[in-house]
């Protein structure tokens, strides 16, 4: 398949460029079928799926997506017609090439046949699964965390895995089993990760049908799904809890096969397995053996030669929970010493040689994850490393492996590369079995190793007779010898005359038979320990005869003699008791006596000797009561008191037994006279050593029973129950199969079940005494099998007799009868019955099934009926137990409730219990979640609903009807318990499953009157109230996750169901005149919102694929809801006027959801309550108050989108165009609502997003003065603090102060209350209004706006001082105002930019679209950092290079496109500051701020150029921008509300200029002498750009142009502006000679050359200015070798405005002192690279100051260095001209833009060029004046020197007359 896709997307490419120029068109009318069909269009039923994304490019095509399912309706060459499988309404056309037909199924639907995807429904989830996934993943990619996103692509690549492994279908049908429950269970674990939808699955992993399962299902199968995920169980999907309860009845085995081992053996070796547990330090398994030989292979392949395999059998659940390990000994044949080249003995003794071990005990825990996957998938290949023990430390050879395991040092060493290599696999179940399934593992060579114990379970026919003998630990003496002892034991088994059983002791598993076991020996060592373990397989008839002799021999390494005569002493144990039992399982610690004579070792001789300290004890016992023994012999042997021996036993049989008691029992016939003392001695055995002989003591029992009934029934009654007993202890409950085996099989006593029924109703009926209660308590826990053995042998009775015993039906009825008279017992007549009963409770369901063989299902419920009805004592815990006992009934294997006429019988008793429950007891434990009743109340309720709810019951009305009590009670509940409480969940459940079941009529009577008095004292109406309350509260705080949908889903389809009949009732009941109670509609209106609005029933936000799925099973119940709604407010009538405007609200909710039928159908409710209020008020204000209000808080919260303010808007205004009283004010008013959902969207879009913060500014803006315009003051005083809080959150302190004032202005200072909003508390007026003044002036204070917060300090003084008179807080508020006059005074204030931007394009919000705004820039904020700002919040915007406004293409274009300029603020003429001499720190404030008009300069020259003058041509456009409101002001930017654009003449520039320049030397001079700490710098800068300049050229320019009587002739209207001209020249004379004056006054001595060259400059000035004080003046100047002579009457251009207009003329000067370092660069315009300090910006001013003085008439650079190329290239005409093109006197101070500009294009260091630029001294602008070159000089003129670059100085300036500037 795989090949022929990729063929097929080959296709496509070859067919899409093809078809490329064709599909375009296709399909333009293809919705006519005879088009269709002329086109060759044929029906197909297919479905496909698209391999690649496919664009519609019209209406008529279809647009797919990767993966997308589709069904195809008709096919023509290369092209489909269909629709997506989840979007059925979508129909169009797409290319052939760009899908794959798949298999699929034909489905009738009715009459229509459709073709059904073939895929399977697992593979097809997880497909939608990964598409719902895509879009996490992304934004976990996105927006992190990665973790997650690496998380996320893992699991959905195992989920392609496993989909690919099912689509494949190549595997088995078990194994694809396993991988879908993997797929869903892996599913189900990331749903629940990412919080999406999780659906109900069974046991198997398959999706259920919610449709048809119960709601109490739905409820289990997601809780039990939960709790399978939080347990983080297997990927099988098998919930850990199921799987523990697996093990618990199951054998698990562990299969090991040794594949070769690499390391070469010295010698032949014997390797033993065995497992091992290191918790109890005991081992588990016998061994098992495998021979190695010296001389094989490091690599030999074990499995391939001999198949060394072996399988651990027998392992029970507790094993698996041990810390179990695979423990391998390795014992050498050979030499005793390997080093010994002198050994002459041809012997092999054993001896130790190394050891490993191995973790298996996680292996063993992962077996049931193993059992589902295939075989090669569960076998562990693990290497064991091999420790070999040394020779000096192989006395610790037998706990060698404990030290390996503690990792606390073996004492010996792994060598490298020694190790074997493992197959491991475990497996569960029986072993037979898996030989079957398993044959190539479990083939006969594999070796069967059982378990050192019995197994969990002993089944009948399990025969086992294996005898464990360990041999521990010896303690030796030296004897004759110098050294320690070669200690070797062996070990016989001997009959009673000395003669060896042969092949009675094997070593292991797979170990021949031996006769003689002969331990390792350990070299030189009394004190051995072996922990070696044997088994001895004797006769069972020869047991009574047979004993162990033990030898202890010494070996020499080189003696060659017969061992038989080293032997120096032995000892001996009786394997078997005289009285047949068995020896104990303990620790025995042998007698050792010396091998002396020649009769020691005959039997007649040591058996008469004491073998151990028990037998001694067993020879007291028997000498005291006489008895003949056989210990009295004339042969003594000589025992050894300083040796001793230390053996172990164990016994695993099944026909040898330890218990005396249990042995007489089995052997009774031979003892009759004893009987009664053996029955009553069979209940002390033990319950370990009595299931392992259950079968043969239960036969024997019964052969008593059937021979001596009269006699000894009653003996015989206990003795069972003492067994039966046993199987409802934990430890022995897995033996009940073997009970369940033997009543079936193997019991055979035909007439049992007369004896048992009386002894049973005997045992009964006494239990008067108090002393009988625990006998009664053993027998009801027994009477299960008790009544088990009475039906099984009637039974058989009915069998062998054909007819059935009419006594024993009878005989159970009475027993009945007893249990109800039991029952009727009262603890205080019988004290302690209440154990009694209880126990009957728990155990009498057990017998259900019993019963079901003697009575009808009718007969037993009403047997249990009359027996739960008799229980009237309620002491103890009899009240839970009888809900156990109910729980237990509806569970158990007999279900009662499938018959009709045992329901009818039983629900009854069972519903009056569950209610007096509920009504009485729950409440006395407080509804506590931890007293188990409380939980098996609901518990039991729950399952009797469910039960009724199954389909396979079959319940009826009828049946329904008994359990609708319940109803009130869980009402009730659900009104009491709390959500955290856990028992919550369960009530909702019952409660919501309870109206599940109820029909119509159900409804109808539980609402009538004769129903509700049996059912509550309240009324009908609290009653519906109570369960709207109820349905309410289970709405909203839901108790189920919200990935659990399909309950969600579920259970809203039955509230539907519910509130539909609750409105009939409303309708029946409450809406005449006469019991008309708006109360309770009210309520169900808003429950009915509460359905409509709940998160789960928004189908919008699930994937296509789930909202094509909940749509098919429960329908959108939104507009189920929405129409029935509309049709009660319809069925109000005339009554509608009284819940206006209460329902305003929820009907706007309802309408707002994205269900478009809904909104159809519910927004014409809208003008129906306009319309009603109309009517009854003949105005509809309440109405336009309360959906303005609605609607404000539900858009905000998200609801409604751009297409509900459409409908609104159409439907609104087509029903009122239908009324013509309505036509005029509805219009209006849906028209303002309409408006307002516009701006409400605008402000939700960009309310959560903070790269829109102005834009969200705009937006609450514009909401505030839409709510100002049509009065509704609360939402406007609401987004005021929005608005407020919002600039505060941005640190736009003085924008938060203006928008808290628009509160504060509309208070009055009274006592009247206000409401409390956000952190405002209820107030009075005062109180809010003189709290936000308090808070505005804070803000004004943060924002540097004191002059706003003045006058509201003087408000509040006021206030203070003549209303309050709280001189307290008007001393604070005065001492605030004088900071603030302070302030103003003494701190520095950055003057903001200002930033014309406009908005064009249908790309931007409709609020700003098309429009020209002002935007007032943050501190130090220019150009370039704003439009940085203004990019980043429109990202796709384009920035239009032109200033004049773009023609109506680019405003209706879909894009965005930004047209930005800087504006300069034109201050208002103040009536307060005229006449005034004001500081400048007090006037500066308002050149910026308090303004709303703004103006751009355009340069342009007009008319013919003047070549030699050009300033004579050149003109400016002026645009004026006045704004909507001043700056700073409530947002940072305005709209533009007028905008005038004008042209200024050379004339009027060169007044502004002038005039400009006297102010702004007048106010520098003015703060100099009110401050006398402030740097003279600033005047000294500002004097020489003025005075230089003007006397180089620039007054000389306005002789020239307008000063000659020809201009006057030309331009009579201009004579005004000359003589204004030519005054302000003369003022400025006048000012100048004052600043000059104070400058000489301030000048440092280092500095009085240039005061000296400014003086003389300002002489010249003078001279031009006033002809009559002209002296002429001729400066020479060398110049390439000539004289030229330069007229000082030359004056210099006024300064032309550069693009944008020229900045404010006093920007630089007001507080430059005051600026540091590179602030003050910035702020005066200076070249970025002159970052002079205040010592070297001295000195190289004198440096020039004496340069001028000096070398005046030279050239002051050089014309060919780079520097004056640079300067003279920006002097070139151009049509676009700036302030680069002509240097102007005064503009040095107000062209800074321009130096920076130059600044910019130079990277060279600060040369004598630049100083004399900073000066004013600009060669460039002196050029104007000469427009010709220069002649060359016959001598190179020397080059200038270009001090070093000076860098910025943080340090403190040099020593001076004058102080630093102030920081």
């Amino acid at each position: 398949r795989r090949s022929d896709i990729t063929s097929k997307k080959s296709r496509a490419l070859y067919e899409l460029g093809i078809t490329r120029h064709v599909f375009v068109g296709l399909g333009a009318n293809l919705d006519c079928h005879e088009s269709r069909r002329n086109m060759g269009w044929k029906p197909a039923d297919k479905i496909a799926v698209a391999l690649f994304n496919f664009n519609a490019q019209n209406e008529h095509q279809l647009s797919l997506q990767v993966g997308d399912l589709l069904y195809v309706l008709e096919e023509t060459p290369g092209w489909y017609r269909g629709y997506l499988y989840q979007h059925p309404a979508k129909r169009g056309i797409f290319p052939c090439s760009f899908v794959h037909l798949k298999d699929h199924i034909t489905s009738k639907k009715g009459s229509t046949t459709l073709a059904v995807p073939g895929e399977d429904e697992v593979a097809m989830e997880a497909k939608e699964s990964l598409r719902e996934w895509r879009a996490k993943l992304m934004q976990f990619y996105v927006a992190g965390p990665r973790d997650r996103y690496r998380q996320l692509l893992h699991s959905m690549e195992e989920v392609l895995s496993f989909r690919r492994t099912i689509i494949n279908s190549s595997a088995t049908h078990d194994a694809l089993q396993a991988t879908k429950t993997k797929l869903t269970a892996k599913i189900d674990r990331v749903n629940s990760r990412l919080n999406c939808p999780q659906a109900p699955r069974n046991e198997h992993g398959q999706v259920v049908d919610s449709s048809a399962t119960p709601i109490h299902s739905l409820f289990r199968l997601h809780q039990e799904r939960q709790q399978e995920i939080r347990q983080e169980v297997s990927q099988t999907g098998v919930l850990q809890k199921k799987a523990s309860e697996a093990t618990k009845s199951h054998v698990h085995h562990l299969f090991l096969r040794v594949d070769y081992i690499d390391h070469q053996f010295p010698e032949d070796c014997e390797v033993f397995f065995c497992l091992y547990d290191h918790g109890s330090k005991e081992y588990v398994s016998e061994r098992y053996l495998m021979s190695a030989g010296g001389t094989m292979d490091r690599s030999s392949k074990f499995h391939e030669q001999k198949g060394h395999a072996a399988v651990f059998t027998d392992l029970g659940s507790k094993d698996l929970q041990r810390s179990v390990f695979l423990l391998c000994q390795i014992v050498r044949k050979g030499k005793m010493l390997l080093d010994d080249r002198k050994c002459t003995s041809t012997h092999n003794y054993r001896r130790p040689y190394a050891c490993g071990v191995l973790d298996v005990a996680e292996l063993l825990r992962m077996q049931e994850e193993m059992d589902t996957l295939q075989e090669e998938d569960c076998q562990h290949t693990r290497t064991m490393p091999l420790y070999v023990c040394s020779a000096n430390h192989e006395s610790d050879f037998a706990t060698f492996h404990t030290n390996i395991i503690k990792k606390t040092g073996a004492k010996g060493g792994q060598k490298p590369g020694c190790a074997i290599t493992l197959s491991l696999r475990a497996f569960r179940g029986e072993l037979v079995q898996l030989r079957r399934d398993f044959p190539l593992l479990f083939t006969k060579s594999c070796e069967v190793v059982h378990k050192l114990g019995f197994p969990d379970v002993i089944l009948p026919g399990d025969v086992r007779n294996d005898i464990y003998i360990t041999l521990e630990h010896g303690q030796f003496e030296k004897g004759s010898k110098r050294a320690e002892r070669n200690v070797e034991v062996a070990i016989n088994v001997v009959d009673g005359k000395g003669r060896t059983i042969p092949g009675s002791i094997v070593l292991g598993s797979g170990a021949k038979p031996l006769s003689e076991y002969e331990s390792f020996i350990y070299y030189h060592n009394n004190t051995p320990k072996w922990n070696e373990t044997v088994k001895l397989t004797i006769p069972f008839e020869r047991l009574p005869d047979a004993h162990l002799r033990v030898t202890f021999r010494h070996v020499a390494k080189n003696e060659p003699k017969e061992k038989v005569e080293k032997t120096f002493a032995f000892a001996y144990l009786r394997i078997m008791h005289e009285d047949g039992s068995i020896i104990k399982d303990s620790s025995h610690e042998l007698y050792v006596y010396k091998a002396e004579g020649k009769r020691w070792s005959d039997p007649k001789v040591y058996l008469t000797q004491a073998s151990c300290k028990d037998d001694v004890i067993s020879q007291h016992a028997q000498r005291t009561v006489g008895a003949k023994t056989q210990m009295d012999s004339p042969v003594q042997l000589s025992r050894s008191f300083r040796e001793t021996i230390q053996l172990s036993t164990l016994t695993c049989s099944t026909k040898l037994t330890q218990k005396i008691e249990l042995l007489n029992l089995l052997k009774w016939r031979q003892s009759r006279q004893d009987l009664a003392v053996v029955l009553r001695n069979v209940t002390c055995v033990g319950g370990g050593e009595m299931v392992k002989f259950l079968q043969d003591t239960l036969d024997c029992l019964f052969d008593i029973l059937n021979s001596n009934s009269e006699k000894y029934d009653e003996l015989v009654f206990s003795a069972l129950v003492s067994i039966f007993s046993l199987m409802s202890d934990d430890r022995y409950h897995h033996f009940s199969t073997v009970l369940d085996i033997y009543i079936s099989k193997h019991f055979s006593a035909i007439l049992a079940y007369k004896l048992l029924i009386r002894s049973f109703d005997k045992n009964v009926k006494e239990c008067s005494t108090e002393d009988m209660h625990p006998k009664l308590i053993r027998i009801f826990k027994s009477m299960q099998y008790l009544f088990r053995f009475m039906v099984q042998s009637h039974t058989l009775y009915v069998r062998h007799n054909k007819r059935t015993d009419p006594s024993f039906r009878t005989e159970v009825q009475q027993t009945f009868n007893t249990f109800n008279d039991l029952m009727t017992l009262q603890e205080n007549k019988r004290k302690g019955i209440h154990l009694v009963q209880s126990a009957l409770l728990l155990n009498l369901p057990t017998i259900l099934p019993e019963l079901s063989q003697i009575f009808s299902e009718l007969e037993i419920a009403s047997l249990l009926s009359n027996f739960l009805k008799a229980i009237v004592n309620t002491h103890g815990s009899l009240p839970g137990d009888k809900l156990l006992f109910m729980l237990k009934v509806i569970n158990g294997p007999v279900k009662l409730l499938d018959s009709n006429a045992a329901r009818a019988c039983l629900i009854p008793t069972m519903q009056n219990l569950l209610t007096s429950f509920m009504h009485s007891q729950m409440p006395r434990t407080n509804y506590s979640p931890d007293d188990e009743a409380n939980r098996n109340c609901l518990e039991c309720v729950g399952q009797l609903l469910e039960a009724l709810a199954t389909p396979t019951v079959g319940a009826t009305p009828a049946d329904v009807e008994l359990v609708t009590p319940l109803l009130h009670p869980l009402i009730q509940l659900c009104r009491q318990l709390p959500k955290i409480n856990p028992l919550a969940q369960l009530n909702v459940v019952n409660f919501i499953g309870l109206l599940a079941l109820m029909e119509d009529d159900h409804y109808a009577s539980v609402f009538s009157s004769a129903s509700m008095k049996t059912v509550a004292e309240n009324s009908l109406k609290d009653f519906l109230m109570d369960l709207m309350v109820v349905l309410g509260t289970t709405m909203i705080n839901t108790v189920y996750p919200k990935e659990w949908a399909t309950l969600h889903f579920s259970q809203n389809k039955v509230i539907l169901k519910a509130l539909q009949n609750i409105s009939k009732a409303l309708v029946d009941g409450f809406l005449n005149n006469t019991d008309f109670t708006p109360q309770i509609w009210d309520h169900f209106f808003a429950q009915c919102t509460t359905f409509l609005t709940q998160p789960c029933l928004q189908l919008e936000q699930f994937s296509d694929f789930r909202k094509h799925q909940y749509k098919q099973l429960f329908g959108d119940m939104r507009l189920m809801m929405g129409r029935h709604v509309v049709s009660m407010w319809h069925t109000l009538s005339d009554k509608k006027g009284n819940f206006i405007p209460n329902l305003i609200g929820p009907f706007l909710e309802m309408t707002l959801l994205k269900q478009r039928e809904l909104r159809i159908a519910a927004l014409p409710v809208i003008f129906d309550i306009m319309k009603c209020e109309q009517v009854a008020s003949s105005n509809f204000k309440r109405v336009e108050t309360e959906v303005f209000d609605k609607m404000d808080d539900l858009v905000s919260r998200g609801h409604g989108d751009e297409e509900y303010k459409e409908m609104f808007h159409d439907i609104l205004q087509k029903e009122c165009s239908r009324d013509k009283g309505m036509e005029p004010a509805g219009t209006v008013f849906i028209d303002s609502v309409s408006r307002l959902i516009a701006l409400l969207l605008d402000y939700r879009k960009i309310s959560s997003d903070e790269c829109h913060k102005n834009r969200r500014m705009g937006c609450m803006l514009n909401l505030l003065n839409f709510y100002k315009e049509i009065e509704k003051e609360e939402l406007y005083i609401k987004y005021i603090y929005k608005l407020a809080e919002l600039h505060e959150r941005d640190q736009s302190f003085t924008e938060a102060g203006f928008t808290l004032l628009l509160h504060a202005k509309g208070l009055e200072w009274t006592s009247e209350i206000v409401h409390a909003v956000g952190r405002y508390p209820e107030q009075s007026a005062r109180e809010r209004k003189e709290q936000l003044y308090h808070d505005a002036i804070r803000l004004f204070d943060q924002g540097k706006t004191w002059e706003s917060g003045i006058p509201l300090c003087k408000e509040l003084a006021d206030l203070y001082e003549t209303e309050l008179f709280d001189y307290q807080k008007l001393a604070a508020i005065l001492q605030r105002q004088a900071e603030f006059f302070q302030k103003i005074i003494r701190e520095l204030r950055v003057e903001p930019e200002y930033f014309m931007v406009g908005y064009y394009g249908r790309g931007f919000p409709l609020f700003i679209r098309n429009k020209v705004f002002i935007h007032r820039g943050q501190p130090y904020e220019k150009l370039g950092s704003f439009l940085k700002r203004l990019t980043d919040e429109y990202s796709t915007a384009l920035i239009l290079k032109t200033t004049t406004p773009p023609d109506s293409e680019v405003q209706n274009s879909n894009g965005m496109y930004l047209q930005v300029r800087t504006v300069f603020p034109m201050a208002e003429d103040r009536e307060m500051f005229r006449g005034k001499r004001v500081p400048d720190k007090v006037a500066q404030y308002y050149r910026a701020n308090d303004v709303r008009k703004f103006r751009y300069d355009r340069p342009f020259h007009k008319g013919q150029k003047n070549k030699d003058c050009e300033f004579a041509s050149l003109w400016i456009e002026r645009t004026s921008f006045t704004t909507t409101d001043n700056f700073p002001g409530v947002i940072s930017w305005f709209e533009v509300s007028d905008t005038i654009t004008f042209e200024r003449n050379p004339l009027d520039i060169a007044i502004e200029t002038v005039e400009s320049k006297n102010h702004e030397i007048q106010a520098m001079t003015a703060q100099l002498s009110a401050d006398r700490t402030m740097s003279i710098n600033p005047l000294s800068m500002m004097l020489n750009g003025v005075i230089d300049a003007a006397v180089m050229g620039g007054i000389s320019n306005y002789e020239k142009i307008f000063f000659i009587d020809s201009y006057v002739k030309e331009h009579p209207d201009h004579a005004d502006g000359v003589k204004k001209l030519r005054s302000l020249i003369e003022d400025q004379t006048v000012i100048l000679d004052k600043a000059l004056t104070l400058h000489g006054q301030r000048i440092d001595v280092s500095l009085q050359g240039l005061h000296e060259k400014l003086e003389g400059c300002f002489e010249e000035f003078q001279g031009m200015v006033f002809p009559d004080r002209r002296r002429a003046t001729v400066v020479r100047k060398k110049s390439y070798g000539k004289t030229a002579v330069i007229s000082t009457l030359s004056r210099p251009l006024p300064p032309t405005p550069f693009e944008g207009g020229s900045p404010p003329s006093n920007k630089r000067s007001s507080g430059l002192q005051t600026l540091p370092g590179k602030i003050v660069r910035r702020a005066t315009g200076m070249p970025s690279k002159l970052r002079l300090s205040q010592a070297s910006f001295e000195e190289k001013a004198e440096k020039a100051a004496k340069r001028s003085s000096t070398i005046k008439g030279k050239p002051i650079l050089n014309p060919s260095s780079p520097h004056s190329k640079k300067r003279a290239s920006l002097t070139g005409s151009s049509e676009n001209l700036s302030v680069k093109e002509v240097g102007l006197a005064g503009s040095r101070q107000s062209s800074s833009g321009s130096i920076n500009k130059l600044s910019e294009d130079d990277d060279g260091a600060d040369s004598y060029e630049e100083v004399q630029d900073f000066l004013g001294l600009d060669p460039v602008k002196r050029k104007t004046s000469h427009p010709g070159p220069p002649k060359p000089s016959h001598h190179a003129p020397s080059k200038p020197s270009h001090p070093a670059p000076s860098k910025p100085s943080h340090s403190t300036p040099s020593k001076s007359s004058h102080p630093a500037p102030s920081k």
